[in-house]
């Protein structure tokens, strides 16, 4: 989990992050099978969970071709934090209480 939250705070999926809750998640961009059988086609994703300290929500998306961008981080990421701000709000989670200690980016 320690790994997964590090996506949401130093790396590809930064958009994912919603105000006052910690958020775990993985990006993930792929080739993919075409109608004409050929890997000419995407598919863009991200699924994560909210909040990371006491999960309550797991959101995935799933984008087939995406056309503003193939990076999951870039195009799946904020779907995810549009779907889970509404879910959390909806089920009326409260906002996390401690701060996320992250897996360490660089090696030193």
């Amino acid at each position: 989990m320690t790994m997964l939250e590090s996506v949401t705070q130093d790396g590809t999926g930064k958009l994912a992050k919603i105000k006052g809750y910690r958020v775990a998640g993985k990006t993930g961009t792929a080739q993919a099978a075409c109608s004409n059988g050929r890997l000419d086609c995407i598919v863009a994703s991200f699924v994560g969970v909210a909040p990371a300290d006491d999960p309550r929500i797991v959101v995935s998306v799933i984008l087939y071709d995406p056309k503003t961008s193939i990076w999951g981080g870039e195009v799946a990421a904020p779907v995810f934090k549009d779907v889970a701000t509404f879910a959390l709000q909806e089920l009326r989670v409260p906002p996390s209480e401690s701060k996320a200690q992250l897996y360490p980016t660089t090696w030193k």
